[in-house]
């Protein structure tokens, strides 16, 4: 476990079968951020949750933009594809 500064991110994205849909994108990532000064973990209640523990503010600074812009992109594909689930 890295210590230093932690962050939690939550989102709804309004649909739970979005919320799915867009976990399951963000999942892969957990195990293939290029930081050894980062660990992560998403988990999917309700709503996408992202735990992140680096090892300093920058990191997690940065962990923090690039998953915001997986979400943002994950998104723009359902919305873009219409593969909203019934």
């Amino acid at each position: 476990m890295i210590r230093g500064a932690n962050g939690t991110i939550r989102i709804d994205l309004g649909r739970v079968e979005v919320n799915s849909i867009v976990y399951r994108s963000l999942k892969p990532e957990t195990r293939s951020l290029p930081s050894r000064r980062v660990e992560s973990r998403v988990r999917l209640n309700d709503t996408i949750i992202i735990e992140i523990q680096a090892s300093d503010i920058v990191a997690l600074r940065a962990a923090v933009n690039s998953y915001m812009r997986l979400v943002r992109a994950a998104k723009d594909v359902v919305d873009l594809t219409g593969i909203h689930p019934c």
